[in-house]
C-alpha cells in the first residue's frame, strides 16, 4: 500500500465510515454533526491516516481512545442507532460489529496477550463479564445500564452480536473485520 493511500485502506476507518454511512446516519439526524466531528477527526493524517503503513502502535492508540469510555458513549451514539434500526427492520451488522469488538477489547488482553489500558467508569462490572464469559453476548448485553430493556431484551442483538463475537475468536478482530468490509 502506497503511504498516500493509507488512510483509505485502514480497516478501522473503512469500518467507521460504512457503519456511519449504513446505520448511524440515517438514524441520527439530530447528533449528526457531532458524528461528523469524530468521523472526520478520524480519517484526519494525526488519527488514522498512515494506520497501515506505521503497522500496530499506531492502531492501537486509536483503538483505546474509542474504546475507552464505551459504556458512556455506547447508550448516547450506539443504542440510539440499533434501536431504530431495530424499529425500522434495518442492518445492524456494522454495530453489532462494533459491539463485538468492544466486548473483546473488555478483556483487557489484546490478540497477541498483551495487557490493554482498559478505561471505563464501569470497568470492574465489563471487565468481570468479559473475563468470565466474554465469548456470550448476552452477558454484556444485559448490562441494563448501557443498553436499556428493550436491547437487552432483542434476539436480532444477541444473534448478531454473538456471530460477530464467534467469528473475532476464530480468525481475529483484523481478519473479521476484514470479512465484515469484504475484502477477504
Amino acid at each position: 500500500m502506497q503511504p498516500h493511500n493509507a488512510g483509505r485502506g485502514c480497516r478501522l476507518g473503512s469500518f467507521i465510515r460504512n457503519r456511519y454511512r449504513s446505520e448511524t446516519n440515517r438514524t441520527l439526524r439530530t447528533r449528526r454533526w457531532a458524528l461528523r466531528g469524530w468521523l472526520r477527526g478520524l480519517e484526519s493524517q494525526h488519527d488514522l491516516g498512515r494506520c497501515e503503513v506505521h503497522g500496530s502502535t499506531r492502531s492501537v492508540g486509536q483503538v483505546q481512545r474509542l474504546a475507552m469510555d464505551g459504556s458512556q458513549k455506547i447508550p448516547n451514539f450506539l443504542v440510539p442507532a440499533l434501536e431504530h434500526q431495530l424499529a425500522s427492520g434495518g442492518s445492524i451488522k456494522w454495530i453489532a460489529f462494533a459491539l463485538a469488538a468492544w466486548y473483546r477489547y473488555l478483556r483487557g488482553m489484546d490478540e497477541s496477550g498483551v495487557a490493554i489500558e482498559i478505561i471505563d467508569p464501569m470497568k470492574e462490572v465489563l471487565v468481570s463479564r468479559a473475563r468470565i464469559s466474554g465469548m456470550e453476548a448476552m452477558h454484556l448485553l444485559s448490562v441494563q445500564e448501557i443498553f436499556g430493556q428493550r436491547v437487552s431484551a432483542d434476539s436480532r442483538v444477541v444473534t448478531a452480536m454473538q456471530d460477530c463475537l464467534d467469528e473475532i475468536y476464530r480468525v481475529g478482530t483484523r481478519q473479521a473485520l476484514s470479512q465484515l468490509l469484504g475484502l477477504a
